[in-house]
């Protein structure tokens, strides 16, 4: 009796077949924690001096804010190689959550061809997680401090 070998073929995906079959992407440490130091510093700084203001469902947010510019274009190298794209910069949102805050599901307006959200810290013991709705269903990913995510 002759003896059969099975050989499996299996690969990994790239980033973008994970995207394209998931419709999120976990980026981990994308930002080093002496960078998400940096930026938390800033936005309460701008927070303290009144610089957030607070949107409709009551989050303390800004937008464009020139401090945190930099951030973007030291990042946007590393996110253009690890999602093989070119990118163009439209705009930096940024928002802080308190305990209990939950942001109701929505879609980021056309301008938003690529997402990225980041964690940049926690304070207090409790890590929440995003939740995403996939192409495959409801799936909750943890951001780390300096972790974050590509989403549509």
């Amino acid at each position: 009796m002759a003896k059969q070998v099975w050989q499996m073929r299996s690969r990994i995906m790239n980033n973008k077949e994970v995207f394209d079959r998931n419709g999120v992407l976990y980026l981990n440490n994308l930002l080093s924690k002496e960078e998400c130091d940096e930026a938390l510093l800033c936005l309460f700084k701008e927070k303290q001096n009144g610089n957030f203001i607070t949107d409709s469902m009551g989050f303390n947010l800004t937008y464009n804010l020139y401090e945190l510019d930099y951030l973007l274009h030291r990042v946007k190298p590393r996110i253009e190689k690890i999602l093989d794209v070119e990118l163009f910069h439209a705009y930096i949102y940024s928002r802080i959550y308190q305990p209990g805050d939950k942001l109701d599901m929505h879609t980021d307006r056309n301008s938003c061809e690529i997402s990225i959200t980041v964690t940049l810290g926690y304070s207090g013991d409790d890590i929440w997680p995003f939740v995403y709705l996939t192409k495959n269903d409801t799936k909750p990913y943890i951001h780390f401090e300096n972790d974050g995510s590509r989403y549509p």
